[in-house]
């Protein structure tokens, strides 16, 4: 055997080693899809035919063939053979990881998000990027930062499901297209997948649901920044984690936003949950403030000023007051407040509550943050 038919054998049992390589990876990813994984399916077939057929000639130009030539043409027949069959297996399994493929990506789109697509059109005219953060109340440290320490297991756990069924009721709201949740736990997603949800399922909160981790208790800093660097020529919606959209949002108009320059600080109402009697509806009452929820479209970044501005956690009392300043005076928005019309809702049921909302010596709006303390009263006007 000539040494050019040994290097060209070599080469042959080395491509027939990658062929078999070739169906492990095509087999685990079938992202390639089922076209592309044919055409790298059929490079790879026809380099080897092409290869076999030169050494078969190789050794029928020899002027003899020795008993270990043959078997040498046998071996190559075999092996091209055993590769038509792996050919045949890779492009079956390409096929099926591709119909696989396409089937989930059918069924990760959920219900909801159905649902919104379909009734986009005749619903709203402003979809709202909502951003919030989402506590794991079976975590130490998330307890500790929310002031909920010594309480019982029994309340705390009652506070936590004030905050699911908050996040269920945004992400099936017919005007939300997303929900940013800005934690410092990422484990929160693993929590919220395993409780089973009734009224949304893992695939919407996986369509509908962006996790962003922070390195430390979330701030309106830090939603400033996520919106600057992620939201920019988006409308976003702004909430404390247990505040849930209601309705009149269909109402807002891209206009009023864009053109008008239009931004919401709303006054909550009281929980829409059952067995909640002790929740106040504070947009029915006289003018106190508890802006919950700001809705504003991102045409212009948060400047270095308001971000150092806005470095107080989001449950310190008066921290809304200094949002708005910045939505008026740093954005130049004209802030509106017509919670009677743009309704959201207070879940807080528990009476779980933490020094950090109910104290009044740690309100950031008075002091020297006096002057920059903004209102909103009550208004019937969109725009």
């Amino acid at each position: 055997m000539t040494s050019s038919t040994v290097s060209r054998l070599r080469t042959f049992l080395v491509l027939f080693i990658m062929v078999a390589a070739s169906f492990l990876i095509l087999h685990r990813n079938a992202c390639k899809g089922y076209a592309e994984g044919k055409i790298i399916l059929m490079k790879i077939e026809t380099d080897i035919t092409d290869l076999g057929n030169l050494i078969v000639k190789d050794i029928q130009a020899g002027k003899t063939l020795k008993n270990n030539e043959l078997s040498n043409q046998k071996t190559i027949e075999e092996l091209k053979n055993s590769i038509k069959d792996i050919s045949n297996l890779i492009e079956s399994n390409i096929k099926h990881e591709a119909i696989k493929e396409q089937e989930s990506i059918g069924s990760k789109r959920s219900s909801i998000i159905e649902r919104k697509l379909n009734r986009r059109d005749e619903s709203c005219d402003v979809m709202l990027n909502i951003m919030t953060t989402f506590p794991v109340l079976t975590s130490t440290k998330d307890k500790a930062q929310h002031g909920f320490v010594n309480y019982s297991a029994e309340i705390i756990q009652s506070r936590q499901l004030e905050y699911v069924r908050a996040l269920e009721m945004n992400i099936m709201h017919p005007c939300v297209e997303k929900v940013h949740l800005l934690v410092e736990n990422l484990g929160v997603k693993s929590y919220l997948m395993s409780l089973n949800l009734t009224a949304v399922s893992q695939a919407d909160i996986e369509a509908m649901v962006h996790f962003h981790k922070l390195l430390y208790f979330p701030t309106y800093k830090a939603y400033a920044i996520y919106a600057n660097e992620n939201l920019m020529f988006k409308t976003v919606a702004i909430m404390n984690g247990d505040i849930s959209l209601g309705d009149g949002f269909n109402l807002i108009k891209n206009s009023y936003l864009i053109g008008d320059r239009v931004a919401y600080s709303l006054t909550r109402h009281s929980s829409l949950l059952p067995n909640c009697g002790n929740n106040a509806n504070f947009c029915l009452q006289t003018y106190m403030g508890y802006h919950d929820a700001h809705i504003l479209y991102m045409d212009t970044a948060f400047d270095n000023w308001s971000l150092d501005f806005l470095a107080y956690p989001i449950n310190r009392l008066g921290v809304e007051n200094l949002f708005m300043y910045v939505l008026s005076q740093k954005l130049n928005k004209i802030v509106l407040n017509p919670c009677r019309i743009l309704k959201n809702h207070h879940n807080h049921c528990s009476g779980l509550r933490s020094n950090f909302t109910t104290s009044e010596k740690i309100r950031v709006n008075i002091g020297q943050n006096k002057k920059f303390s903004w209102r909103s009263p009550f208004t019937y006007r969109l725009h």
